[in-house]
């Protein structure tokens, strides 16, 4: 569709944060069937523990593909400017890969380190592509 073929990026930006959380799906539910875990179980909270890790980034990006997704294409519907749009869409991506690299490799502290920047920058850009949306359908 010639009309969606300006936000090539914001579009694909979406669709390999998509392949992400599968591939995160995968991993976590192989090392819960390693686990000998049930199905839905949770790991035991523990920082420390690389599986959690991969869990936790894993469920992080399920609650955020809904939003990225939903915010991502208003923009694309509402007509927002192309070049904003896509621009943010990646950024967003760019920021969720690194914030699970970071939760992989353990790369700061649990709480308020290198990840809740990433996680308030990808929000920040999730409420810049919202104005955008707003901006552009009044």
């Amino acid at each position: 569709m010639e009309q969606f073929s300006a936000y090539g990026h914001a579009l694909l930006a979406v669709a390999i944060y998509a392949v992400i959380t599968m591939v995160l799906n995968a991993v976590t539910g192989i090392r819960k069937g390693n686990a000998n875990m049930a199905p839905g179980e949770g790991y035991k909270a523990d920082y420390d523990d690389p599986s959690y890790r991969i869990d936790r980034a894993y469920m992080n990006s399920m609650e955020l593909m809904g939003i990225y997704a939903a915010v991502t294409f208003s923009a694309v519907l509402a007509g927002a400017s192309p070049f904003w749009t896509n621009v943010l869409a990646s950024a967003i991506l760019v920021f969720r890969v690194l914030y699970t690299f970071a939760y992989f490799r353990k790369i700061g502290a649990g709480y308020g380190g290198v990840r809740t920047i990433l996680l308030v920058l990808s929000a920040a850009a999730i409420i810049c592509l919202c104005v955008l949306t707003a901006v552009s359908v009044f």
